[in-house]
């Protein structure tokens, strides 16, 4: 039965119907959490359906389990906004002896900028997209750097906390004073009370701010 759900939820992608793909998806990776291709193909749904994050973890066992084009359809996805989930991809297919799908250099450009090591990077990341205050509140207090530090001033303003956006900028200034990424974060938190007269300051930086 799990293998004509799957099926089924395949012929359904193709024709378009993702939600309802989707529930034979989820009932094929219920009755066999463990098959890649099922794991692939309700992780891919699960993610392109409503951005959720344990989708593309599931998608990420299925394509490493199944290889080829699984996998290059992950590396489309990790292209977007994951690069060093993208790296991580990367060294995996290099182990295994395959071919990568595509050029690595503006992940390594983006990490290199961030100064994180490559698995710290991806728990940042996973943060920084599932808005998870907490986690990366606690990372910053005990490895306190510039980048973080913007990217928690950047969720607390998308969470309208803007004197705690106001306070971290404060410490960053203190800190380390006249940095790129410092200087973004204090400007991005002016700008609730002072907006577009920032404007001018803050487009050169917004050019040059990570990913």
């Amino acid at each position: 039965m799990g293998r004509w759900e799957l099926e089924r939820a395949w012929d359904l992608l193709e024709e378009g119907d993702l939600l309802e793909a989707l529930e034979h998806a989820e009932r094929a990776y219920r009755r066999h959490p463990k098959d890649p291709e099922a794991r692939f193909l309700y992780g891919y749904l699960r993610f392109t359906s409503d951005g959720a994050y344990e989708g593309l973890r599931l998608m990420e066992l299925g394509a490493k389990a199944m290889g080829g084009e699984a996998c290059a359809e992950l590396w489309r996805i990790y292209g977007t906004e994951f690069p060093a989930h993208l790296l991580d991809l990367a060294r995996f297919l290099e182990r295994r002896g395959l071919p990568l799908p595509g050029d690595t250099a503006w992940a390594e450009a983006v990490l290199e900028e961030q100064g994180l090591p490559p698995e710290v990077a991806r728990e940042v990341e996973r943060w920084l997209y599932q808005e998870d205050i907490p986690s990366l509140e606690g990372f910053f207090r005990k490895r306190p750097s510039p980048y973080p530090g913007y990217l928690l001033v950047r969720l607390y303003l998308a969470r309208g906390a803007f004197l705690r956006a106001q306070g971290l900028a404060g410490e960053l200034g203190e800190a380390w004073g006249r940095d790129w990424r410092v200087e973004l974060a204090r400007l991005l938190a002016r700008f609730p009370q002072e907006g577009p007269s920032l404007a001018e300051e803050v487009r050169p930086l917004l050019a040059r701010r990570p990913k």
